[in-house]
């Protein structure tokens, strides 16, 4: 097969998948999509699930994003690879092998977006938890008991990471289940020291009835300091790591650019 023939194929399966996805909109088929679309969620996160219990996929904070993006993006890549290796073969053989080949590709990149994903997710959760403090503690300071206030704080907060560990915990008390264990299985779930002690401190107050708005306040601003102080940390590795890359490609082509004519001169000059 030919690069003109991989050209067309590609070229009439994009607009005939289009198609046939608008064509089920239009045709009033969409709980069938909805269904389709559920499926493929539910399926890909008990897989998900199913990984991080066997341990082949156990960053922090991997329990929190949400992975089907990064299946798709792997099967994706997987059914590109499989594609493009037998639209180039021509034996039995060579169609066959493909196949290891676009699964190691997929698996690849599974798991490099599920790292990459559970960093990010990580990234923003420590965002998120100094403001969830500070606000939680001035509606405290309103009046509002902690029950309250925590909902409060759940609606304001961007509907992310921290908004919906805190909202899975909102849900687990009004089904009734035990604090401790709410607490517990989130502490588990999130790899931040800062936010175990938020919950920590949240446990302590409902159970010995201290104030709350005090030492939220006191970990917002701790959590605050912590973070600028990591931000002028890599602001620090920065210069560092810029060195490398302006001593090996800049500095040499800003070099030749400056001294190129007075070489070439010098060159003409001695003959050469």
């Amino acid at each position: 097969m030919i690069t003109r023939d991989i050209v067309l194929i590609i070229v009439m399966f994009f607009p005939g998948a289009y198609l046939l996805g608008k064509s089920m909109v239009q045709f009033n088929n969409v709980s069938i999509t909805c269904r389709l679309v559920t499926g493929y969620t539910r399926i890909h996160r008990a897989w998900t699930g199913r990984l991080i219990d066997s341990g082949w996929v156990s960053f922090p904070g991997i329990r929190l994003t949400d992975p089907i993006k990064s299946w798709a993006c792997a099967e994706i890549c997987m059914f590109m690879t499989i594609f493009i290796g037998i639209s180039f073969s021509n034996s039995l053989g060579s169609v066959l092998s493909p196949f290891p080949l676009g699964f190691i590709a997929g698996s690849s990149v599974l798991y490099l977006s599920l790292k990459s994903e559970s960093r990010r997710t990580v990234s923003i959760f420590q965002q998120d938890l100094p403001l969830a403090a500070f606000l939680m503690s001035l509606l405290i300071e309103s009046g509002l008991g902690p029950a309250a206030a925590l909902r409060e704080t759940v609606m304001a907060l961007p509907a992310r990471g921290c908004a919906n560990e805190l909202n899975d915990i909102l849900k687990g008390r009004e089904l009734g289940l035990s604090k401790h264990d709410l607490f517990e299985g989130s502490r588990n779930r999130v790899p931040i020291d800062d936010y175990r002690g938020f919950l920590n401190l949240l446990e302590q107050g409902e159970r010995l009835g201290i104030g709350l708005s005090q030492g939220l306040n006191e970990l917002s601003r701790r959590i605050l300091e912590t973070q600028s102080h990591r931000a002028e940390l890599l602001a620090q590795q920065a210069a560092v790591k810029m060195l490398l890359p302006l001593v090996m490609f800049i500095f040499p082509a800003v070099f030749l650019i400056v001294l190129s004519p007075v070489i070439l001169n010098l060159c003409s000059m001695a003959g050469w």
